[in-house]
């Protein structure tokens, strides 16, 4: 120990004085050599051995040992705290992945109740097909998601063509693209004939379809099939499925095809929105109650009679009781109830229904993959899901429909008698004012004064009378009788067709409609004005003839069945034509009257200067003939010169004149004598003053009107001529 120490000071002091220190005395001087070896030499002092030599060698074999021993200890110590790590950092990411999962399971959850109960809250579920086809493209992953409807090819309608001119009775049926996932849009619009591609085979009944087999209905084991079967009756059928579009030669791509696999569903459901459903469901549901309440009534009947038969035996048994021979009396015999009547079951009455077909298609096109099990069963579902929604909500609808219809049809004798009093106030109305108009009109104008007035009573009540909720209440039907009477309403107030109609007809789209049936609409009623020019531009379908012809064919009688406020809006709207149309044509055969008659005074006032000015040239020739003989006359008095001083004379007039042109040309230069002037001789002259003032006193000035102003009825194409373009166009109300 102390050699040690002194061999340490000593390369202290070595290092101190700046010596080299040699590469062996370094590795000597290592813990792995030295801090050994000193650790060995002072167990050897230590114990003072007799073979210091072999102690040391033995000491330095066992001090190996506990080193690998130590070293075994030590990997296993650190291999075990790595495994708990390495396990510990296992478990927690298990549990991260299980906490997503669990998250990403309720987010999904979530979404479905979420989707789910727009699907029970929205009333009309083709509104909901953007967000319907989002949700499958989320919850499967899909790349794009669209929704085609099955229809039939339309004529291009007109302006002027009726709500029925699109149906093409000969035409194709197509599958038309009418939604789709944002990233899809380009598909909306599209169509696929049925002789197209392979979704058309959603529609059509056949055999297992070539490339790939159908979807099946339900991915369960046969039991599960059997009890789904007893649950829903109409499984989906005609599913069409190919696991690698690029592979089917019948696909039919619209854009660049891509590897991935393609799902398509129909979704066909029983609609009952219509007015033959409605009108079978009144009939039908008001003999329901009548076989109910006649059931009801024989049942009363019957249970009053046993009542009665029980009331009877418990009488006379206490009667013989009374008696005292209760002991010796024979017992009663039982008698028997009557048997319960055979009633008439009565069941609801079901809903006229037709169907009505969409396709729900899903692509993997671009991830080269199939729809799992699981996705595939999920859209399934929610088809289902759908279509059964669907038809349930129009039953609600079509049954809120029959209760509007009940409760107007119980309240109809009441309304009847308000309009009797209506009708009875009009008259009194138009008695009071009077029914002709000015004294001083024709038999004509005092008719289309009478109606004039009858139009102003009437709007009064439409707009804001007694017909004013009956009317408004039509917002609150989903199915309507009659549509091209609100039809008309919409255009007579210039609606424009695109938001009233359904897209690319002349059919009332009474869906989007019904938003503008409302107060405002009535206001705008009330502001019409029959009468008066109309210089705005009008569509076709916004003027009196095509209004006047909108409303032909509908019979009023019919009308008053289905709904008496329809009738007289029908009524009301036959008057507003008839005062507007006999408005234009009263104003255009005045004006044409004016017209000619300033015309005619025109003529008369050019006919009379004319006659004025002959008159008066006639007057000045008469005068300028009577100075004339006066003239000769006078002449004629006075005595004869010879020829020869006549011709002198004419020479020196000649020769003055030609003095005189001289004279202009050298301006005075050479005086010349003068000469006499030449005798004045006398001139004719006449004034007609006297004379015209006494012919216009005998032949009066003719008055001319003042110039008619133009006025222009763009709202009504006479027969032969189409109506002026409007400056602007016509003020429209919606």
């Amino acid at each position: 120990g102390i050699n040690a120490e002194y061999m340490g000071i000593e390369l202290k002091i070595m290092e101190e004085k700046g010596k080299k220190i040699s590469q062996e005395l370094k590795f000597i001087q290592s813990d792995a050599v030295g801090k050994i070896i000193c650790k060995g030499l002072a167990a050897v002092v230590k114990e003072r051995p007799s073979n210091p030599v072999e102690f040391l060698a033995k000491w330095l074999l066992a001090y190996q040992s506990q080193l690998e021993v130590q070293k075994e200890l030590n990997d296993t110590h650190t291999r075990r705290e790595t495994a708990l790590k390495t396990h510990a950092e296992k478990m927690s990411k298990i549990e991260l992945e299980n906490k997503k999962e669990k998250e990403k399971e309720t987010t999904k959850v979530q979404k479905i109740e979420s989707f789910e109960k727009k699907l029970a809250t929205t009333e009309d579920l083709v509104d909901l097909f953007d967000e319907y086809a989002e949700y499958l493209k989320e919850m499967t992953n899909a790349t794009g998601v669209y929704i085609g409807k099955l229809e039939q090819t339309k004529k291009e309608v007109k302006d002027y063509d009726n709500d029925t001119a699109h149906i093409d009775e000969a035409g194709a049926q197509i599958i038309k693209y009418i939604s789709a996932t944002p990233d899809h849009k380009y598909m909306n619009g599209q169509h696929i004939k049925m002789a197209e591609g392979v979704t058309p085979d959603c529609f059509i009944v056949q055999e297992a379809p070539p490339g790939g087999d159908p979807v099946p209905e339900d991915p369960e084991n046969k039991e599960n099939k059997k009890e789904e079967k007893k649950v829903d009756a109409e499984e989906i059928k005609n599913i069409v499925y190919r696991p690698e579009v690029t592979s089917e030669q019948r696909m039919k791509f619209f854009k660049v095809p891509k590897l991935g696999c393609y799902l398509a569903i129909p979704l066909i459901y029983s609609s009952c929105l219509m007015i033959e459903s409605l009108e079978s469901l009144v009939a039908d549901y008001a003999a329901y109650q009548e076989l109910v309440k006649k059931n009801d009534e024989i049942m009363k009947e019957y249970e009053a009679k046993v009542a009665q038969e029980k009331a009877e035996k418990e009488e006379l048994e206490a009667s013989k009781a009374g008696e005292g021979n209760e002991a010796v009396a024979p017992p009663a015999e039982e008698v028997k109830a009557p048997e319960p009547p055979k009633l008439e079951e009565a069941k609801e009455p079901e809903f006229k229904s037709k169907p009505v077909s969409y396709c729900i298609c899903l692509d993997t096109m671009g991830q080269d993959r199939e729809f799992s099990p699981e996705e595939k069963k999920f859209v399934i579902d929610t088809v289902k899901k759908y279509r059964t929604q669907w038809e349930l909500k129009e039953k609600q609808r079509l049954t809120s429909d029959r209760k509007l219809k009940e409760e107007d049809k119980e309240k109809e004798a009441e309304f009847l008698e308000k309009i009797q009093a209506a009708d009875e106030e009009e008259n009194k109305h138009i008695e009071e004012k009077g029914l002709g108009g000015p004294e001083d009109s024709n038999e004509e104008e005092k008719k289309a004064h009478e109606k004039l007035m009858r139009w102003r009573q009437r709007v009064k009540q439409m707009s804001a009378g007694i017909y004013k909720d009956k009317i408004l209440m039509f917002s609150q039907c989903n199915v309507i009788k009659y549509p091209r009477i609100m039809q008309t309403l919409f255009y007579l107030l210039c609606a424009k067709k695109e938001n009233v109609c359904e897209p690319n007809t002349n059919k009332l789209f009474w869906k989007k409609a019904k938003i503008l049936w409302n107060e405002e609409l009535l206001t705008h009623l009330a502001e019409y004005s029959p009468v008066g020019a109309k210089p705005g531009a009008f569509t076709k379908y916004q003027t009196i003839n095509f209004l006047e012809k909108n409303l032909e064919g509908i019979p009023e009688e019919e009308i008053s069945k289905y709904s008496v406020c329809l009738a007289k809006l029908y009524s009301f709207l036959q008057l507003t034509l008839e005062v507007r149309k006999d408005d234009i044509i009263r104003r255009k055969e005045k004006r044409e009257k004016l017209l000619k008659e300033r015309e005619e005074a025109i003529q008369k006032s050019q006919q009379r200067e004319k006659d004025r000015e002959a008159a008066a040239n006639s007057k000045k020739e008469e005068a300028m003939n009577a100075w004339k003989e006066e003239k000769e006359k006078k002449a004629a008095e006075q005595p004869k010169k010879v020829e020869g001083e006549e011709k002198a004379e004419e020479k020196a007039e000649v020769k003055a004149e030609e003095k005189a042109e001289e004279k202009a040309e050298e301006k005075a230069e050479e005086k010349k004598e003068e000469k006499a002037p030449p005798k004045e001789e006398e001139v004719f002259k006449y004034d007609p003053t006297e004379f015209l003032k006494e012919w216009d006193a005998a032949n009066l000035p003719i008055e001319i009107p003042p110039e008619i102003e133009q006025e222009v009825d763009n709202d009504y194409e006479f027969p032969g001529s189409a109506p002026p373009a409007g400056n602007a166009p016509a003020q429209s109300l919606f």
